[in-house]
């Protein structure tokens, strides 16, 4: 992959995103805690490291790419097949990876993925608005979950392609555990009435951000 126009600077787009994504700040600090642990500080330190590694990789595919939307790089710069496909790739890693969950993140991979979708756009000269206004909505972090899964469906229907991994994202992106071992429950006793289950309310940006306040992992 060739240089971009100005080279991409990790810890200052690192900086730029920590400052303002409280959830993604607050998992850091809380990993950092967890690895003072002795007894399992070497495992929370390698998920800091893995955690530092896997926004630095999104990160510079959203600048490179951004170059492109922008027009400010010849398109033949960025391989975008191989960008898009490593992207998709490491996606649906991260959806697999619970304790990575957090609603700034979920947003940057999805608005990434559609970045790469509208960079095609913009190399073929088409109309990328209807997609890019949704994009807008989603990067800005104000938004209804449901509401952009609505507009992302229409937006296919209108013959826009991106990624499946979104809908998931946008979906399952829910805070995750550092130990993604669930706890394990005791039977209960023969005169006790088991617990009702409920189910779990699913992941609203608009909800989790009004939770930002309060420590994400506890």
């Amino acid at each position: 992959m060739q240089p971009s126009p100005e080279p991409f600077d990790a810890d200052k787009e690192f900086s730029v995103l920590i400052a303002n994504a409280v959830d993604i700040d607050d998992l850091f600090c809380r990993l950092d805690d967890l690895s003072q642990d002795s007894a399992a500080g070497i495992e929370f330190g390698q998920r800091k490291e893995q955690l530092y590694n896997f926004l630095i990789d999104v990160l510079r595919v959203k600048y490179d790419i951004g170059w492109i939307i922008t027009r400010q790089v010849a398109f033949d710069t960025i391989d975008l097949t191989a960008t898009k496909r490593d992207l998709q790739q490491k996606a649906k890693r991260y959806l697999d990876t619970l304790w990575l969950h957090t609603p700034s993140l979920v947003a940057l991979v999805a608005v990434t993925l559609i970045d790469c979708e509208l960079a095609e756009l913009v190399e073929r000269s088409s109309d990328s608005k209807p997609l890019k206004l949704v994009r807008d909505e989603l990067s800005s972090g104000s938004f209804d979950t449901d509401e952009i899964i609505r507009r992302l469906r229409y937006a296919e229907q209108q013959g826009y392609y991106f990624s499946s991994l979104v809908y998931p994202l946008l979906t399952e992106g829910r805070i995750g555990e550092p130990n993604e071992e669930p706890e394990q429950k005791q039977p209960p006793e023969a005169d006790e009435q088991p617990e009702e289950e409920h189910p779990q309310p699913v992941w609203n940006a608009l909800v989790e951000a009004s939770n930002l306040v309060t420590p994400i992992l506890n």
